[in-house]
């Protein structure tokens, strides 16, 4: 199972490719899709599922894991950009459906199962000696994902 873990943002995405075996993992890739802030919303969500699409393509990824955007409305009002990262989310979902890949959103509060310390420790040992805050949370998005699945969870 090879699956994309995703940390949504119109800015800075984090992706991460992970491979999972009975027992192990192995990070594969990881990076943060950086868009300019002058550029276009739709220009940005553009470019962030491009950059999806070849990364889906190159490392023949099965499954995709999505953190939600669990934004609660403060005195009716949703923040600024709710709207923009929710569209995103979407969008990303339906590049999964329409690649048929499996896929789930996934609540950011589950990462807590994965400490950063753990998770650098596994990194570190693989050669990876650096991650950036979106980037580790979209890998703990595929550990996640996986002990989910594994557990006879089912992604859509």
């Amino acid at each position: 199972m090879i699956v994309l873990g995703v940390d949504p943002g119109i800015r800075n995405t984090g992706i991460a490719v992970v491979e999972f075996w009975p027992g192990e993992f192995k990070v594969v890739d990881f990076t943060t899709i950086k868009e300019h802030p002058s550029l276009p919303v739709d220009a940005a969500i553009g470019n962030i599922l491009a950059d999806i699409d070849r990364i889906i393509t190159v490392y023949d990824v099965t499954d995709v894991a999505i953190e939600d955007m669990e934004i609660q409305p403060y005195r009716g009002y949703y923040p600024k950009g709710w709207a923009d990262m929710n569209a995103l989310v979407s969008a990303i979902e339906q590049q999964a459906n329409i690649k048929g890949l499996r896929h789930v959103r996934q609540s950011s509060s589950i990462l807590q199962l994965y400490k950063d310390e753990e998770i650098n420790l596994i990194l570190r040992a693989q050669g990876i000696n650096k991650v950036n805050a979106h980037e580790m949370s979209s890998i703990k998005h595929a550990l996640v994902y996986e002990a989910n699945y594994r557990a006879g969870s089912k992604p859509c």
